[in-house]
């Protein structure tokens, strides 16, 4: 009896879970965020690379991300696979991703656009008679 008793407790409790959420992360939902946006800037900074130069660098970059910020990278990898398991959690944590990217493209627009030239006060002004 004990047994079907804690054999219903585990069944109930299992299908009640909806998944992963957020208490199941190592790291907050926003360092999961910030991790991806830079792991896409990497990819896309080594995307024209031969693949062993590629590689060799990829990795150079995920200890450079892990340390800037402070994650042990298996335990981030760990996270973004959690993520992505749940399609509704991986949308909305994508959309943080996106809007970054989006807003640092943006950002880079206009620091890189040619700056239009000024035109001379008085230059093209028409005398008085």
């Amino acid at each position: 009896m004990k047994l079907r008793y804690i054999l219903f407790l585990f069944v109930f409790y299992a299908a009640c879970n909806n998944g992963p959420n957020p208490k199941d992360l190592n790291y907050p939902e926003e360092t999961v965020a910030k991790v991806i946006v830079d792991l896409y800037v990497a990819s896309e900074a080594v995307k024209d690379l031969n693949p062993e130069d590629k590689d060799s660098l990829i990795d150079v970059y995920k200890v450079q991300i892990a340390g800037i910020h402070n994650v042990d990278f298996n335990l981030m990898e760990d996270d973004i696979a959690l993520v992505r398991s749940n399609d509704a959690w991986y949308t909305k944590i994508h959309k943080i991703v996106n809007d970054s990217i989006n807003n640092m493209e943006q950002n880079y627009q206009k620091i890189t656009a040619p700056k239009r030239a000024k035109p001379i006060p008085g230059k093209n002004l028409k005398k008085k008679k």
